[in-house]
C-alpha cells in the first residue's frame, strides 16, 4: 500500500478505550515531519466518544483522530479493493459509502475553501481535452507523412 511493512499491536490503553485490533499500522517514521521513532502507530476506539485516536506505541504522541466508523469503512474499503490503483475522481468517490464521502466533502471544504485545487484540477483536464482535440483535428488536416 505505502511501501511500508505492516504489523499488529497490542499494548495497554485505558478502560474506556479499547484497542483496534487487527488494524494495520504504520511505523512512526512514516508519518512523517522527521520523526526519528521505532514506534509503531496504533489505533485506540474510544467507545465513549466515537472517535479513533492514531497514536505511537513507543512514544505516545497522538498522530491524529478520525471517526471510528470512517475508520472502519476505510479499512474494510482497502481491505475488499485494491486500494493502489484507487483513482480519487468524481465517480470513484460517489461510489464510496456515504460518511466516508461526507469525511472526504469536509477534508475537501477545509483544505481549499475556495476551490483553488479543485478549479486547477479541471483547467489541467479541460486543457489535456482541448490538446487531445488539436491533435485529432491535426491528423484530419494533413495525413501523416512517411
Amino acid at each position: 500500500m505505502l511501501g511500508c511493512k505492516w504489523a499488529l499491536t497490542a499494548f495497554a490503553v485505558p478502560a474506556n478505550v479499547k484497542s483496534m485490533n487487527p488494524l494495520p499500522k504504520l511505523p512512526h517514521q512514516s508519518a512523517g515531519g522527521g520523526i526519528e521513532c521505532c514506534g509503531y502507530i496504533a489505533a485506540e476506539d474510544d467507545i465513549l466518544s466515537g472517535t479513533t485516536t492514531l497514536r505511537c506505541d513507543e512514544c505516545g504522541q497522538v498522530v491524529g483522530t478520525i471517526k471510528t466508523g470512517i475508520l472502519n469503512d476505510l479499512v474494510t474499503l482497502a481491505l475488499a479493493t485494491e486500494m493502489d490503483k484507487f483513482i480519487p475522481d468524481a465517480d470513484h468517490i460517489n461510489a464510496l459509502p456515504g460518511p466516508l464521502r461526507k469525511y472526504i466533502h469536509d477534508l475537501e471544504t477545509r483544505a481549499d475553501p475556495a476551490g483553488d485545487v479543485a478549479e486547477i484540477a479541471l483547467l489541467k483536464e479541460n486543457n489535456a481535452a482541448l490538446w487531445a482535440r488539436v491533435r485529432e483535428l491535426e491528423a484530419q488536416v494533413s495525413p501523416p507523412q512517411n
